[in-house]
Parts: C-alpha cells; structure tokens; sequence
C-alpha cells in the first residue's frame, strides 16, 4: 500500500488534521493490462542541454458554459488494435513520429567524457541509462472525463502510455487534444449515463472525472461506478465540503482530489523554504525536491565556482541546473551562477541550508499576508495557522471578510481591495514577509503582487488560475506562481503509475519528473555500484532503504527493493522505469 499526498484522501479513514483537511492515503489497485511495445532508445554519446477582524473597504462575479455524441480519433487513416491486443507502436503513425523523436534527444548529462578523473566520476555516478527494445509497459484503460486545463495536462503526462477515451461537451476541446494525442474521443455529458456508456466506460480501468465543474465530476463519478464496477473512480473538486462528504460515505467514488487543499499544500510547503520556487516532499518527508532560484546575493560557497569545489551541504545532490541557455544535469565541472535556478534532491536539514547559502537574507518566513478570503485563500490559511505562522488577511467581499474573520480567530482581516496606497501604509502590510495573492482574477493578482513589492514585501506567491499567466507572472518579477489546475492534474496523474512507482513531481512544465521507483531484482543496475553507473539524462539523487533515506555516494550499491528518487526527462521515464 502506498502512501498518498496531502490532498488525496480515502474514506474508509479517518482525517489526521482538521476537519477540512485531507490526509495521506493508499491507492487502491487498478486493474492493468501488458502492452507489448517495440520502442527506440535513447541516443548514446555525450549529452547536450535540454531543454480578529478589522474592517475598511464590494465583489465581483463569474459564470460557465455545456452536449450529444461523436467520436473521432486523432488519425482516422489508422486502424485502432482490438481493446486488450498487443499494439506495435515502432510502426508509422502520429505514436510512432512522437516516440522517435523523443528517442532522438540527446541526453541532459552535461556534456563530458565519462572516463575523466575520479572526482568527476563520484559527483556524476548518480545516473542510469535506460536503453532497448520490446520493453513491457502496464498499459492502464483510461476513462477521461473533461479536456480542459487538468484534462489536458493529465493528456500530456499518460497519452503515450496508456490507452485513453476522452469524453467533453465541447467539440473544439476534442479537436484540440485528437490532434495533439493518439487518443479517442467523444463527445457528450459526462452526466448522462448514456453517453457515458457510449463512449465505453464500461471497459475502462481507471476513470478520471475533472471538468472544472464539481457537480458534473460528482455525478459523472457515481454514474462511472455503476457503469463500470471494477474500475478505480477519481474524481477533481475544488471545495472541501465534498471531500468531508466522501469521507462520511456518502460519495460513491474511490478517489477525491481536492485542488484547494492541494493548492495550500503546495504554498505552505514553499514557504517553509525560503528561496524556494517550487518544493515536493518524497518518503514520508524524508526526501526534499526543492527548485532555488540563485539570487545575487548568494553564497560564492556553492555559486561562481565548479560544483566538484563547492560546499554544498551534505545529504544533497543538484538534479538540475536551468540558466539561460536551457537545463542541464550537472557535472563536477558545472558551475551555479546568478539568476540560474537549480533542482536539488536533499535530507529536510539540507534544503533549509541550500536555502541561506542561496537567498542569506530570506530567514524563515513567519509573517504573512494573503490577498484573497476566497475558499483558495480560506484553504492557505489555515495550512499556514496550523504550521504557527503569523497571519493578515485581505478580502473586499463583506460577507467573505465576516466569514474568514470568524474562522481564524488568530488572524487579523481587514475588508479593503488591497491596492489602496494609504490602507497598505497605514496597516503597514509591506512589514510582512511573504505575499500571497489569492484572488479569482489572474489580473489583480498580478497586479498585487507587483504593487506589494513595490510597498516592501520581499516575497510574493501569486495564484494564476490560468496556465497563460504564469509566463506573465514571471515576467512581472512575482517570485513563484502556483496554478491550482496543474497542481490538482500532477496528483490525479499519479494513479496511472506503474505500481513500483510511489509517487511523482513534475518540473519545468511537465518537461522533467522526479519519480519514486522501487527497483526489482531483474533491473540491471541492482548490485552495481554509484559510481560505475553509466551517465544518461537521469540522476539519482537519494534512495530509501528499509525506511530511511540515504543519500548515496560512489561506493554505495543499488539493492533489490531500494526506492530509487530519481530525476528524468519527462521523455525518458519509461526506459527509466523498466531500467530500475
């Protein structure tokens, strides 16, 4: 049984946090079928980069749109294999062109021999390469139910793995993802049986329900579980309300992810590392994965100098180093520099010190303010109230503003808009040390976060409901943005997993992945040590043995039933996963 992130929960066990809260859970198995799969490997050769209440200040409203059944596949001119057939996908075809490709990039291990001296070696032994043909995957039926932001992202990371139906009351919607994936698709309501059974429910392995309409994912949930008995059914919400009722029973689905509490997840555990961008937590918090961004000011400790001569803290290993000029999986000859951003893989204790070497004037954050009562921002709060963080809030909705007021007594609300110069003076809102701006228009977070930098807070999260406005965000210098539709899609991501692989992060876009893979006695790295570890675009950068983590060096050796943490091209982690 496998543990589950915060914002996963499963009914049949009781809550650990507050009653609004989520907690770890185990997946139930989905049921899984070998596809039998003739692939290319990876280029070999040198690696190049890849890439208590107080009151000032009147609220705003938003609506949605729907309907009957088509269904098309991405390349009409190809035959799809009977459901449960063995499917050669080296053949000609849109699957074939987009595994070819991926095969022909060249690797992210930095670009040196493998042979150079032995200090090279031990700082890059942390590697595998996955290479060969007629490799076997768990191919898992996926039922998915909305094409939107999740649905798309869920698209991206499952499509070329998996066998999915994607059922959407937009055509446009369908259009969009048959041409991008090799996937079916029909068109119709996910809240009608019928057309649930047209599109052939009936048969599928794993049913995902995620529109951005609770009420639609709920029913359409319920109605896949009588359609489709055996399947494992997860479905998206964004209110808590709803998790607190599956958890009383009263849903029959197997699976809610709730992207509130994911969302508030994601922002405290960043907070909790100053200079982080974006932070996960592998084997029960044993295991940090943590994006730095380098500012100027950084330590020349581990910056301006090759990686072999830093000091970097032990118990750590930089995955990734993202500059100008793309990604790289650094050797000991690479080199941090100002405005690079880097992925490191560490022990709690060493993302903490990575953190003052890389921002010495962060300190631990203690006092924030969050822009936004809404049930996001409502969310945040009391992740950050239970954690003892000093708390303001900001909301211009009256009723809003009462409500939160009520709810976190140990904070202090003001009604306000939150863009007034005098109010931000008066209250001495830039005095805080973290910013998050929580509200439901992308545009006023924005323009939030910017004028909060400019009153004096030094750090600002800002919640971009669209993907669009993350480049924007970043451009408009807002430290970290954080999307809530690809947050909620990560976590529903991982119940397709190999069952050997216990969890999964994704970076950069979904470009790069950190996995948690369980090696098997048949992988062809078991007994060999780090250091002689062939250097492919993967990084291993801790394992967990007999429940601890271990942060290995050149002498150690892979063990059958280690979990291995490793670091990948989104492209590579099926070589990567059959390797281990």
């Amino acid at each position: 049984m496998r543990p589950r992130p915060p914002g996963i929960a499963r009914r049949s066990e009781a809550p650990q946090h507050s009653s609004a809260s989520c907690v770890d859970r185990d997946r139930l198995p989905v049921a899984r079928r070998h596809e039998e799969r003739v692939v290319l490997p990876p280029l070999d050769g040198d690696a190049t980069q890849v890439d208590g209440g107080r009151v000032d200040g009147a609220v705003q409203d938003h609506a949605l749109p729907p309907e009957p059944a088509h269904v098309r596949t991405r390349d009409p001119g190809r035959s799809r294999p009977a459901r449960g057939a063995c499917r050669v996908v080296a053949e000609a075809g849109p699957v074939a062109a987009l595994l070819r490709a991926r095969s022909g990039r060249r690797s992210a291990s930095g670009g040196r021999d493998e042979s150079g001296d032995e200090e090279e070696r031990r700082y890059r032994t942390h590697a595998v390469t996955v290479q060969g043909a007629g490799l076997r995957f768990e191919l898992v039926r996926v039922f998915l139910i909305g094409a939107g932001q999740v649905g798309s992202t869920i698209l991206e990371a499952l499509h070329s793995d998996h066998e999915i139906t994607v059922l959407d009351t937009e055509m446009s919607r369908l259009q969009a993802v048959a041409d991008r994936y090799d996937v079916t698709t029909h068109e119709g309501d996910g809240t009608s049986r019928r057309d649930l059974a047209r599109a052939g429910v009936g048969s599928a392995d794993l049913v995902l329900a995620c529109t951005s309409r609770d009420e639609v994912n709920l029913v359409a949930g319920m109605f896949a579980r009588r359609e489709a008995p055996s399947a494992t059914t997860v479905i998206r919400t964004s209110n808590v309300e709803y998790v607190e009722l599956w958890r009383g029973g009263q849903l029959d689905v197997d699976f809610v992810v709730c992207s509130e509490l994911e969302t508030a997840h994601a922002i405290s555990r960043i907070i909790g590392v100053p200079a982080a961008r974006k932070t996960d937590v592998f084997a029960d918090g044993q295991v940090q994965i943590v994006e730095f961004a380098v500012e100027e000011g950084a330590s020349t400790e581990v910056t301006r100098l090759p990686l072999r001569d830093a000091k970097a803290p032990t118990d750590s290993k930089v995955a990734a180093i993202i500059g100008r000029s793309g990604t790289t999986l650094p050797g000991g000859d690479d080199v941090i520099s100002p405005g690079d951003r880097i992925v490191v893989i560490g022990s709690p204790q060493a993302a903490l010190e990575w953190s003052s070497l890389l921002a010495p004037n962060g300190g631990a954050v203690r006092d924030v303010v969050i822009f936004g009562a809404g049930r996001v921002g409502s969310q945040i709060a009391r992740v950050l109230l239970e954690q003892g963080i000093g708390l303001r809030m900001i909301e211009i909705s009256r009723e809003q503003a009462r409500r939160a007021a009520e709810a976190f007594p140990k904070a202090r609300v003001y009604r306000a808009t939150g863009f007034e110069p005098d109010f931000l003076e008066r209250e001495r809102i830039g005095q805080a040390q973290a910013g998050i701006f929580a509200m439901r228009d992308d545009a006023k977070n924005q323009y939030g976060a910017t004028l909060a930098k400019v009153h004096g807070i030094p750090f600002t999260i800002a919640i971009a409901h669209e993907a669009v406005s993350e480049a924007a965000f970043d451009q408009a210098r807002i430290d970290v943005s954080v999307n809530p539709r690809r947050v909620t899609a990560e976590e529903i991501v991982r119940f397709a997993l190999d069952p050997r692989t216990k969890q999964v992060a994704m970076l950069e876009g979904n470009r790069y992945e950190v996995l948690d893979v369980t090696t098997r006695d048949s992988s062809r790295y078991v007994g060999t040590a780090f250091r002689d570890m062939p250097v492919h675009g993967a990084l291993i950068g801790a394992i967990v043995r007999n429940g601890a983590a271990v942060f290995p060096h050149g002498d150690d050796v892979l063990q059958v039933g280690d979990r291995v943490i490793v670091f990948t091209e989104a492209a590579n982690v099926p070589w990567v996963v059959e390797a281990l």
